[in-house]
């Protein structure tokens, strides 16, 4: 069995011009909103994560099937059809995440992804304080 390799890698691609892209109105809005606060909260430049994904700042992730670590995004925003899908690394297992969630509004969740039909659903200072929380763990807080 061979090493684990990454599918999604930064491109280099201009991350205004893929948000300028984005078909809904809405959901272009939405996602325009959600990283201007993921770049405000990461003081990182947003950079492009394969086709669809505006990533923030970098972090050491190494996969379970891995040896090797890999740099990844710490937050990042993909506007999909249906929702908007935020990534926080490492995720949503932490504690002080529980409250904030039940406070966020009508949401989806996965591992890593935050799916939110679109930010009015949503209470914003609860997604911002949310969005902080989770870089902060990302990049190694206590």
């Amino acid at each position: 069995m061979g090493e684990y390799e990454l599918k999604t890698r930064p491109t280099g691609a201009d991350a205004a011009a893929f948000l300028d892209s984005v078909a809904d109105p809405l959901r272009r809005a939405d996602a325009k909103a959600a990283c201007a606060m993921l770049q405000e909260i990461s003081q990182s430049p947003p950079t492009m994560w394969g086709d669809a994904i505006v990533g923030f700042g970098d972090i050491e992730y190494r996969p379970s099937s891995s040896k090797r670590a890999y740099k990844w995004f710490l937050a990042g925003v993909s506007p999909r059809a249906k929702y908007l899908a935020l990534y926080f690394m490492p995720g949503y297992q932490f504690d002080e995440c529980r409250e904030l969630l039940e406070q966020l509004g009508p949401h989806k969740l996965g591992k890593c992804c935050l799916q939110i039909r679109r930010l009015s659903d949503v209470d914003m200072p609860v997604l911002r304080r949310l969005a902080k929380t989770l870089m902060a763990k990302g990049r190694g807080a206590p």
